[in-house]
């Protein structure tokens, strides 16, 4: 009986090995769980042009977006754990939406195998070009003086964009008056109009603001290195100050896939994301490439869901 077990073992190790060896043999389907044309999407659909190349294989983008991306990442959560359905997700999706309280049918670190960082989008502290700060100082000098005084707006309540207003808000010891709005669009027409005061959030929304002068970016918050499509902006890092919204895109797998098949993708995706074209995208959406192995990207979830959790998120 003993020795019957170890032959099944061993039969079951050896089919496992062969099955990661020819992975994928068919079609891969990408689930980005948020609507097509934004940021997300636009590098997934990069990714499958490269990894369809890559593989020689079909890799298709499907956008399931709904419930700030529960719905699609719910629907790979519950997929078959053999590297046919994976799923491009967002520090908003991932780490922030779940640090809120609501119950979710999944779990972001349970349900998933992470599998590789793909992205880092450039987030920066920006202000309405008519308030008197000139600089990150003045305006961390300025808060502390008027408390409540100056707003900053986000997409809303519990979302990566109010998180960047709570890190400053206790790095800095300060009080703002938080504005939520029903999307980063409208909050960015109210900072560039005065109605509130700085934003915190991502470069390439408003790089178009920013040259024309109806925005003053005081830093980039978000890295340590300056970006590339605005050299000009200097980083928190080069004033004296930790990096605060540190935002990532990333491919998860479900609970259960194979070291050997989550070790492939990351490897293919390493060799995708250093094609010029892949580099020349994230120039202009104002992203950095990853920089994290696997190991360090799941450390970065967990950390995350850890330090969101204890920010109160309801105001």
């Amino acid at each position: 009986m003993h020795h019957s077990l170890i032959i099944l073992f061993t039969s079951l190790l050896t089919s496992i090995s062969i099955y990661a060896e020819n992975y994928p043999s068919k079609p891969v389907t990408i689930v980005v769980p948020f609507s097509a044309g934004g940021a997300t999407d636009k590098v997934a659909r990069s990714l499958a042009i490269g990894l369809s190349k890559k593989w020689k294989q079909s890799v298709i983008v499907e956008n399931v977006a709904g419930a700030s991306g529960s719905l699609g990442t719910a629907r790979v959560a519950k997929a078959a754990p053999d590297g046919y359905q994976l799923l491009l997700a967002s520090t908003s999706s991932h780490t922030v939406f779940p640090s809120t309280g609501v119950r979710l049918p999944w779990d972001p670190v349970k349900s998933f195998v992470a599998i590789a960082a793909v992205a880092h989008p450039i987030n920066v502290i920006q202000i309405n070009a008519s308030l008197a700060a000139k600089d990150l100082k003045e305006f961390i000098n300025l808060s502390r003086e008027n408390p409540k005084k100056y707003s900053y707006g986000s997409s809303g309540l519990g979302t990566t964009l109010q998180i960047g207003g709570k890190q400053f808000e206790k790095e800095f010891n300060i009080e703002l008056l938080h504005v939520p709005y029903k999307g980063a669009a409208p909050a960015l027409s109210d900072l560039v109009g005065g109605q509130i005061n700085v934003m915190f959030g991502p470069l390439a929304d408003s790089i178009g603001f920013i040259k024309n002068g109806k925005i003053r970016a005081l830093a980039v918050i978000s890295s340590k290195k300056r970006a590339r499509m605005a050299p000009d902006i200097p980083t928190g890092t080069e004033l004296g100050y930790t990096p605060l919204l540190p935002s990532w895109l990333g491919l998860f797998g479900p609970a259960g896939l194979s070291d050997e098949i989550a070790q492939q993708i990351f490897d293919d995706i390493q060799t995708v994301i250093k094609n010029p074209e892949t580099a020349k995208l994230y120039d202009v959406m104002a992203m950095d490439l990853p920089g994290m192995n696997r190991q360090e990207f799941s450390q970065t979830i967990q950390s995350e869901l850890s330090e969101f959790s204890k920010l109160d998120l309801s105001n």
